[in-house]
């Protein structure tokens, strides 16, 4: 058997013993450490919790509604749809029944709408990038290209919190 092999059980106990010594400190566990992995921690149940995840993009979707309503903004359709999408998903993932049927029919359908207008928005720009007439110095935050990306982002984050691809399967 490999675990009763006495090299492999010997190198283990090696490095047992280079990893855990007495007196020495680990890692992670206190300093500047503790205090990050806090962070990252808190973070990582954040971005988990539906509805913290729903509010801040509905958030955002209200806001850019707003600025394209007032007219600060190109009235762009792919912006208009990839918002639509959002704020649909965002409204689901506040419902008390989000992992309902009906309600994964829709996010399914608004979600993929979404995701299609995104990915073709996104191939445009790489189209523009190919033929040489892509503006790489007008490249920033408020480009359409950055943000259909994060919409794209946002959009697929959305549809793995309502269908609960962070849990484990039943098998």
């Amino acid at each position: 058997m490999l675990s009763s092999d006495p090299i492999i059980a010997f190198t283990r106990r090696r490095w047992q013993a280079k990893l855990y010594r007495v007196g020495r400190r680990r890692p992670g566990v206190d300093g500047i450490g503790a205090g990050v992995n806090k962070i990252m921690s808190l973070l990582g149940s954040a971005l988990l919790n539906r509805r913290i995840v729903g509010a801040a993009i509905l958030a955002v979707v209200l806001f850019t509604l707003a600025v394209d309503l007032a007219g600060l903004v190109f009235p762009c359709p792919y912006c208009r749809v990839q918002r639509f999408a959002l704020g649909v998903l965002a409204l689901i993932l506040m419902l008390k029944s989000y992992d309902a049927l009906w309600s994964r029919y829709i996010a399914a359908v608004v979600g993929m709408m979404g995701l299609v207008v995104g990915i073709s928005q996104n191939f445009n720009h790489i189209k523009k990038i190919n033929n040489g007439s892509f503006d790489w110095s007008a490249l920033w935050i408020g480009h359409p290209w950055i943000l259909s990306g994060l919409a794209i982002l946002a959009l697929t984050w959305q549809l793995f919190l309502i269908f609960d691809v962070d849990r484990r399967s039943a098998r």
